[in-house]
C-alpha cells in the first residue's frame, strides 16, 4: 500500500536575478546548510549526504528518519534524491515501511520554485493486523508532517540562507561595478 503526494512551493526574492539564484543553488552544500540542521548532516566523499532528522511524533511513536541522499546541480535546477531512508522508532515495522522523496529547486526571475514528490510505502493490512481504513490515515498524517516540515524549512531556512548570501554579495557586486566607472 502506498501513499504519495506532490508538494509545490514558490519563494520570492524580489532583488535576485536568475543568475544569482543559479549561483546560490549551484553549490548544493549552500542550500542544504540552509534547509537542514548543520550539526545533523554529513557529506561523504562520493557526493552523498547523510542526515539524521529530529524526531516526529505520530500517535505513540517517536519516528526519527535517517536519510542518505544525493544533491546535484543540473545546469538549471538543484536535484535532491533520497537513496535510502530508514525510519527509526517503529520497532518491528521499521523494515516494512519505506519512505522516498525526490525534490527539485529551480530558479526563476526573482523566485525559487520547489517541488517535492514524496511517498511512503506501508505494510499490507495482513502484516499489520490493522484494517485498511486505519492504515491509510496514518500514512497520510505521516506525509502531512513531512510536507509541513519541508515547507517550514524552505520558507524559513532557505529564504534566510538565500537572503544572507545575496546581501553578502551585493557589496562585492557594487564594488566591481564602481571600479568599471573609475
Amino acid at each position: 500500500m502506498r501513499v504519495q503526494r506532490r508538494h509545490c512551493l514558490e519563494l520570492s526574492f524580489p532583488a535576485a536575478s536568475v543568475d544569482q539564484l543559479k549561483d546560490y543553488l549551484s553549490l548544493p552544500r549552500r542550500p542544504l546548510k540552509a534547509l537542514l540542521n548543520r550539526s545533523k548532516i554529513k557529506a561523504t566523499e562520493d557526493g552523498l549526504f547523510l542526515y539524521h532528522s529530529r524526531p516526529y511524533g505520530l500517535l505513540t511513536f517517536q519516528l526519527q528518519p535517517e536519510v542518505v541522499f544525493r544533491a546535484r546541480w543540473n545546469a538549471d535546477h538543484l536535484s535532491i534524491i533520497f537513496e535510502r531512508c530508514k525510519i527509526h522508532g517503529l520497532g518491528n515495522l521499521e523494515s516494512m515501511v519505506a519512505f522516498s522523496c525526490e525534490a527539485r529547486i529551480t530558479p526563476g526571475p526573482a523566485r525559487l520554485f520547489a517541488v517535492a514528490d514524496i511517498n511512503i510505502a506501508l505494510p499490507s493490512r495482513s502484516s499489520l493486523l490493522l484494517p485498511e481504513p486505519l492504515i491509510l490515515p496514518l500514512g497520510e498524517r505521516a506525509l502531512d508532517l513531512v510536507t509541513e516540515r519541508l515547507e517550514r524549512r524552505c520558507r524559513n531556512g532557505l529564504v534566510r540562507g538565500v537572503n544572507r548570501w545575496l546581501s553578502a554579495r551585493i557589496p562585492a557586486d557594487h564594488a566591481e561595478s564602481n571600479k568599471a566607472f573609475d
